[in-house]
């Protein structure tokens, strides 16, 4: 079976600081990780069997994500490092991935993480099925596959449901649905050590052309929410001015 899993690297919040008086974020320590939701759907990928090939966009921590992946089980990487990407929309993005498994030769399985700490872009893996005709599940916290079954146990609401579908399908994993392995010592060594661990594709290499590289979506400004008023300390009959505040509220 061969599956491909969709990463990226995304700045630590940590490093960030939002100031809401000067309708501004702040870039105190940058610096990026991997993904969590991701990660985890790296670890379902594994988990499973066969072929796992990993793939992101960008640069250096493009390749940190990779290099961590290839050192955790995956068998071959792919980064995209071209900069018109970086400014990618959802539907870009799409485009991207659809070429990309195409030159793949294909994938019984794409797993993607359900959630993306620096952008809305958890859409891609939903409209990565529609543009595939392939069937989709989201939140996703237990796979599995018999004779060409996928079984996924998915969240819904306050709970949980059993769904399947035919292969080829597509699978957003949730966060924090599995505990992902650590790359053992040797695992490390090689795959840093080696400079072919990660291979590059272009856009061109994938034949993609100006209007499929070119997103929809425009950053018109951003707004944030108003300064938080400080709170009122409450003396006396605080109960009671409790009662007396939510009845108001």
């Amino acid at each position: 079976m061969n599956i491909v899993v969709i990463l990226r690297a995304v700045k630590d919040p940590a490093g960030l600081t939002v100031n809401r008086k000067a309708q501004k974020v702040f870039v105190n320590r940058e610096q990026y990780l991997f993904n969590p939701s991701d990660r985890n759907a790296l670890e379902a990928g594994l988990r499973l069997g066969g072929r796992v090939t990993v793939v992101a966009l960008g640069g250096a921590p493009a390749e940190q994500v990779l290099r961590d992946a290839r050192a955790m089980g995956a068998a071959q990487a792919i980064r995209l490092p071209d900069a018109a990407l970086q400014r990618a929309d959802a539907g870009v993005l799409t485009a991207v991935f659809s070429r990309l498994l195409d030159r793949l030769g294909g994938a019984d399985l794409v797993l993607a993480g359900a959630e993306c700490l620096d952008a809305d872009l958890a859409q891609v893996a939903p409209r990565l099925a529609q543009a595939l005709q392939r069937p989709f599940i989201g939140q996703a916290h237990q796979l599995s596959v018999t004779e060409g079954t996928l079984s996924v146990v998915a969240a819904h609401g306050r709970g949980f449901r059993r769904l399947e579908a035919d292969l080829p399908a597509v699978v957003a994993v949730a966060v924090d649905s599995n505990k992902p392995r650590y790359a053992p010592g040797q695992n490390l060594i090689n795959i840093f050590t080696d400079p072919a661990a990660v291979e590059t594709l272009t856009a061109a290499d994938l034949e993609l052309g100006e209007a499929e590289l070119t997103p929809v979506v425009e950053l018109r400004g951003e707004a944030f929410p108003p300064e938080r008023e400080p709170g009122k300390r409450l003396d006396g009959d605080v109960v009671g001015q409790l009662v007396d505040l939510i009845r108001r509220a």
